[in-house]
């Protein structure tokens, strides 16, 4: 028995009945004295070639002689001493894709360093994950996201779990594209040293490792309240302008009681933003 595989096999593994494979021919040659009646079935295993292309035919062909048959030798053959199978190529891809719903976390802080406030409310994000499959479907499919340091998570979608800081989504069996999200928030207490991307990883058993990233800056003021400002001082009489421009003069008791009643609904106070960090 011959079989001969076609370029776009690797050698093949698993080979048995103690056939032999000729790695410059592409054959497996099985020697039997004598066969009993009925089915023998022989085996081996090959890989489908990294190299190989979607959509590609690979064609493998096979036949048996012996002398006292209707197929004595390869030159006279008969129909049933020979056979060929074809497999066609699939090669899946799966990509992911990474977006948070702002790429900007904003802290305000009072005077004494606690939160005034932080935009967007509770600092907090979402964060969406598209994978895309082609030519599926694969299996042993699985999400992997570590959150990077300032991140507190929240919760995920469809499934996904946090532990030892990684958020993991174990989708199984994939049969066409799709997305899933998680929520976190972010640290008062980060830095502002540059931006925090976040890394997420797909995979399966049928494709290479793809990932997908996006980041985030934060900024952040401080508000400081300054110290009230001494009311001002005034000489024992002031000059006005009347309508035609000439100078009037108006007693220093009147301008007293207007000052006094004003400061019943003013107070004097220096409040000015700065920026907290950089």
């Amino acid at each position: 028995v011959v079989d001969t595989l076609p370029s776009g096999l690797e050698a093949p593994t698993s080979i048995s009945d103690l056939g032999v494979w000729n790695s410059g021919g592409r054959t497996i040659t099985w020697h039997f004295a004598s066969l009993a009646d009925g089915d023998k079935l022989l085996s081996y295993q090959a890989a489908i070639s990294a190299g190989d292309t979607h959509g590609q035919t690979l064609t493998n062909n096979v036949y048996v002689t012996s002398t006292n048959t209707q197929c004595p030798n390869v030159e006279v053959l008969a129909t049933a001493c020979k056979a060929t199978s074809t497999v066609t190529v699939r090669v899946p891809t799966l990509v992911i894709a990474k977006a948070a719903s702002t790429h900007e976390v904003h802290f305000v802080f009072n005077a004494n360093g606690s939160l005034k406030s932080v935009t967007p409310a509770n600092g907090q994000i979402t964060w969406t994950l598209t994978y895309t499959l082609t030519n599926g479907p694969v299996t042993d499919a699985v999400i992997t996201d570590p959150l990077p340091e300032f991140l507190t998570f929240v919760s995920a979608s469809n499934g996904g779990t946090f532990a030892a800081g990684v958020i993991t989504w174990n989708l199984g069996t994939l049969t066409s594209s799709g997305s899933v999200t998680f929520v976190t928030t972010v640290d008062p207490d980060v830095p502002e040293t540059g931006p925090i991307e976040n890394i997420a990883t797909i995979d399966s058993h049928e494709t290479v490792p793809d990932t997908g990233k996006d980041s985030i800056r934060v900024t952040s003021e401080q508000v400081e309240a300054g110290t009230s400002s001494p009311a001002p001082s005034l000489p024992n009489s002031a000059l006005g302008h009347a309508p035609v421009g000439q100078p009037i003069s108006i007693p220093v008791s009147l301008i007293s009681i207007l000052f006094l009643l004003g400061m019943g609904g003013l107070t004097f106070a220096n409040v000015r933003a700065v920026r907290r960090r950089r």
